[in-house]
């Protein structure tokens, strides 16, 4: 029963464009995630300084992994919910 599934699965993949995957992966919803990056905003000067550039790098590199990894694991619920419709 599984090989059936797998193998309707490996045929809708093969007929998948990358303009279809990415409309697929819905990068508008993307921008949500970037709330993350207010937190570096409503926390200036109380838990970090802007004058201490290596700090505020380091906030801002771990905000885009965060907003990152939201981003796809967004996309990867979205993805499994489209296959579960389908």
């Amino acid at each position: 029963m599984n090989e059936g599934i797998a193998v309707s699965i490996a045929s809708r993949a093969a007929g998948i464009s990358a303009s279809a995957l990415v409309r697929a992966l819905r990068p508008k919803q993307w921008a949500k995630n970037g709330m993350v990056f207010l937190a570096l905003l409503f926390s200036v000067n109380q838990y970090w300084s802007p004058a201490d550039m290596p700090q505020a790098l380091n906030l801002v590199l771990r905000c885009a992994i965060t907003f990152a990894l939201f981003s796809v694991l967004a996309s990867a619920e979205y993805l499994l919910n489209d296959l579960r419709d389908a």
